[in-house]
């Protein structure tokens, strides 16, 4: 699904990517009980898991940083998911 909008943050090495209105009918569904969020939140961190490489490489090419580490988190209430990369160092504007 895209986006309705992406907000970007940083503080110090941290970048913040909030996506809002991203999740999928099956995750608004799956949300509604307690162990359907449980599968959202393993499902998130395996892709990001899968996809740690090539964001790593792609955040090398765009800034010359390194990528340390990729988090998600969904926010189920508001349909949208916030990424979390840590940088080797400060991102300059």
């Amino acid at each position: 699904m895209r986006p309705s909008e992406v907000k970007i943050a940083s503080e110090g090495e941290v970048l913040f990517l909030r996506f809002k209105d991203v999740l999928s009918p099956s995750e608004i569904n799956l949300s509604a009980q307690k162990a359907g969020r449980e599968l959202i939140r393993e499902v998130n961190e395996r892709l990001c898991q899968q996809a740690f490489s090539r964001v790593k490489e792609i955040i090398s090419e765009l800034t010359g940083l390194e990528l340390l580490d990729l988090q998600v988190e969904s926010n189920l209430l508001l349909h949208e998911k916030l990424y979390v990369l840590t940088l080797d160092r400060l991102l300059q504007e």
